[in-house]
């Protein structure tokens, strides 16, 4: 099976007008209206190029990349009416080297841009972003590491997208539905995303998603430097009341705060 990717990069991907791939360019769907300016993603989508890797142009792969559409249009309307979300979290970190580690916590997530990450297997760990600065904690080091949100190079701060805006076309310039990647259960949906610009935490980003529902199962992020993250996510819960304390870190008694410099 093949990807199908949508990109926003008309210059590399729009026809020239009169050619023949123009010609054979994907009409806009039966009943449509036309896209405004200024409108929501739902009139934005259409407007998007599509590539099919090699396939423009046949039947099956515009099925396929109109069901992209679809999807990320469904994607982004839950995602931001999403206030809070909580889950049980299994990462798996594979190093370029082949090592593997494993870890075990449970993580929540709130807007804006507020996380909470606790670790409790192997080794305890806490790691609490209120939004503006990001907190990682160590009990057995006795120190606490402190960096900006827009600084820090923590792989989990690209969560915080989740319930950001969780604008697609601002963060991203292109993603595919995966058809080579397996996904954890059968039948769910492997989305890459490849960020706009160049970021200190990821490289890309992988979502997997239950088609009907759209339940987050995994997240999976590629580090710049070849290293890879899978989340495995279970006893997920959206939208739950949560503890403004759970998002404010307050340095245990002795403990030293370092500040990271960008």
């Amino acid at each position: 099976m093949h990807d199908i990717a949508l990109t926003r990069d008309y210059k590399f991907l729009r026809p020239r007008r009169g050619s023949a791939h123009h010609r054979r360019a994907l009409p806009p769907r039966h009943g449509a209206a036309p896209a405004r300016r200024g409108g929501s993603s739902r009139r934005l989508w259409p407007k998007a190029m599509l590539c099919a890797l090699g396939l423009l142009g046949s039947a099956p792969a515009e099925a396929r990349a109109q069901d992209l559409i679809q999807l990320l249009t469904r994607l982004e309307l839950k995602y931001k009416r999403t206030k809070s979300l909580s889950a049980d979290f299994t990462q798996t970190y594979r190093s370029p080297a082949s090592r593997t580690l494993s870890e075990e916590g449970t993580l929540a997530l709130s807007r804006p841009r507020r996380m909470r990450w606790e670790y409790r297997k192997p080794l305890p760990k806490l790691l609490i972003c209120d939004g503006a600065y990001v907190f990682f904690y160590v009990p057995s080091e006795r120190q606490v590491v402190r960096s900006k949100i827009k600084d820090a190079g923590d792989l989990r701060v690209a969560f915080a997208f989740l319930l950001g805006s969780f604008d697609i076309h601002e963060h991203f310039s292109r993603i595919e539905l995966l058809g080579l990647e397996s996904p954890v259960v059968a039948g769910d949906v492997v989305l890459k995303f490849l960020p706009k610009k160049p970021q200190a935490n990821f490289a890309e980003l992988f979502l997997e998603v239950e088609p009907q529902s759209l339940q987050l199962r995994r997240i999976a992020i590629l580090e710049p430097g070849g290293g890879r993250s899978d989340f495995l996510l279970s006893n997920v819960r959206e939208n739950f009341p949560v503890k403004e304390a759970d998002f404010a870190f307050v340095p245990p008694p002795g403990v030293d705060v370092i500040d990271e410099r960008p």
